[in-house]
């Protein structure tokens, strides 16, 4: 199954003249001048400002907030944590603050402690906020909703609490905070996309297609929902839907490289190998690290009997993940096919390291060492693959070791 990437968020950030009272003088200009650094996106120089900012003043609570979103817009998560938690020792009711750590903690996957400030926050009384939340899409460009967090609408905080019961594995509870987000936000499709996921992960893809389509529905060019309706096609089965469903995601975000992997991965399937190879390209033009897409290129080469390119691709994905023994395996029958059995063996080995009872493994090295005259070690390789369930090993015990008849 593809990525399902949720959805990231930014800050705006406004000064107010209640807040440039609090600042003392020798450090109003650092404080201005880390508004507009951050207004700007221009995270280093919003972070010398407040760093000088917090020297001249560490209680202003303000300037640890406007600091952590620096921290976070230079990817120092950890650091901009540390900031967000001395701005709630200061001000431990800071609305913006709870809600900024708890997505932040989301995005680093700790989920209890991002619920623990959500449901704090959801407790609180609303209130006057200048803090502006923008909702990124899960890709491409663009932006799908603007929010506050003080507003009368708990819709936001409804959906990041589902997100992470989802992440927990409570899909029932995550279910309820999701029903909760689409009453309060019943024209917000990020609600109905994350319920759908739910429902998928929980096996109900009726429920799911029905979120997916209610999605579609509200915004007929919305690519992951269209993603996410392929992806679950497969799972029930439906190839011709799943195919249509890809080509509906590559047309919507032509951009994004996961409808292209797994309509490539689709077509393998199917025996539609140029096809594949054609989409699996293009996943890899667009984005050239994802360890799957080279496999599954390595994989269709083969199919097209392109040994010597196979090899390439296969090699591309052991160097990003040299701790994949399925990619080895495949090299090696590649190599295999080519009569480069000393190297075909060696990548059966390497395989067999990273996973001792890997019986496609144990079956393959035992067709290499009968290659190489070495049947008394083909006939222990097949014996164990036999017990491993491979049947095809059955057939060379037979063929090869003459007193397994």
């Amino acid at each position: 199954m593809g990525r399902k990437r949720i959805i990231f968020w930014l800050l705006y950030l406004s000064i107010t003249p209640a807040l440039q009272a609090q600042v003392g003088r020798s450090a109003t200009d650092a404080y201005q001048a880390g508004v507009e650094a951050l207004d700007q996106m221009d995270y280093a120089m919003a972070l010398e400002k407040f760093d000088e900012v917090l020297f001249h003043q560490p209680d202003l609570a303000d300037g640890y907030f406007r600091r952590a979103a620096a921290k976070v817009g230079l990817k120092a998560y950890e650091r901009a944590l540390t900031d967000y938690t001395i701005l709630l020792e200061l001000e431990p009711n800071h609305h913006e603050g709870l809600y900024a750590r708890a997505l932040l903690q989301y995005q680093l996957k700790k989920y209890t402690a991002a619920r623990e400030d959500l449901v704090y926050l959801r407790s609180l009384p609303g209130g006057e906020t200048n803090t502006i939340f923008f909702a990124q899409p899960r890709y491409g460009n663009g932006v799908t909703g603007v929010h506050t967090v003080q507003g009368t609408n708990p819709a936001y905080i409804y959906n990041y609490l589902g997100l992470i019961d989802k992440e927990l594995g409570k899909y029932d509870q995550a279910l309820t905070y999701f029903d909760s987000a689409v009453t309060y936000a019943p024209g917000k499709v990020d609600h109905y996309l994350n319920r759908g996921l739910t429902y998928q992960e929980k096996g109900e893809l009726a429920l799911a297609e029905k979120d997916y389509l209610k999605v579609l529905s509200l915004d007929n060019e919305h690519g992951l929902a269209k993603y996410n309706l392929a992806v679950l096609m497969q799972q029930k089965g439906e190839s011709k839907e799943a195919e249509d469903y890809f080509t509906l995601a590559i047309e919507a975000n032509p951009k994004s490289p996961y409808p292209y992997r797994q309509r490539g991965y689709r077509r393998i399937k199917e025996g539609n190998f140029k096809g594949a190879l054609a989409d699996l390209d293009s996943a890899l033009f667009l984005n050239n690290s994802d360890v799957e897409t080279w496999l599954n290129k390595g994989i269709a080469l083969a199919k097209l009997k392109l040994w010597q390119e196979a090899v390439k691709s296969y090699s591309q994905a052991i160097d990003l993940a040299p701790d994949f023994e399925k990619v080895y395996l495949n090299r090696g029958n590649t190599l295999y096919q080519l009569e480069l059995y000393e190297e075909a063996l060696e990548d059966y080995e390497a395989a067999l390291r990273l996973s001792p009872a890997y019986g496609m493994a144990l079956y393959h090295r035992g067709l290499v060492f009968h290659k190489l005259a070495d049947n008394e070690k083909a006939c222990a390789d097949l014996r164990m693959a036999v017990q491993g369930g491979i049947i095809q090993a059955q057939r060379a015990l037979k063929k090869i070791c003459r007193d397994e008849l």
